[in-house]
């Protein structure tokens, strides 16, 4: 009785291990899911930052497609995506504003 016993643990302990597996991987391709998103996120961003610097014409002010979007509001996916993140973060991560000082602790 103490082999058959023995089967049952090892049967026990094989379906638990193959459970963690189970879980790993599933954990591992959500990790991968969120990367192509954010590369996909970040593609998008270079797109739109290309478009708006080759809309800028020799440095002219009023002819710059960067200052003209900035100008106008022109809402950003990725920029979107990064005030919601740090929304639900509580905060942390946000961007320092110019001529912010980091306090030391």
């Amino acid at each position: 009785e103490s082999q058959l016993e023995a089967l049952a643990d090892d049967k026990s302990q094989a379906l638990a291990r193959k459970n963690l597996l189970d879980s790993q991987i599933a954990n591992t391709n959500a990790r991968i899911a969120n990367v192509e998103a954010q590369i996909a996120s970040l593609e998008h961003l270079k797109g739109h930052l290309q478009t708006l610097l080759h809309k800028c014409s020799g440095g002219k002010r009023a002819e710059c497609g960067i200052l003209q979007s900035l100008s106008a509001g022109e809402s950003c996916p990725y920029c979107e995506t990064l005030r919601c993140l740090q929304a639900e973060s509580g905060g942390q991560g946000q961007p320092r504003k110019a001529g912010a000082s980091r306090k030391e602790g």
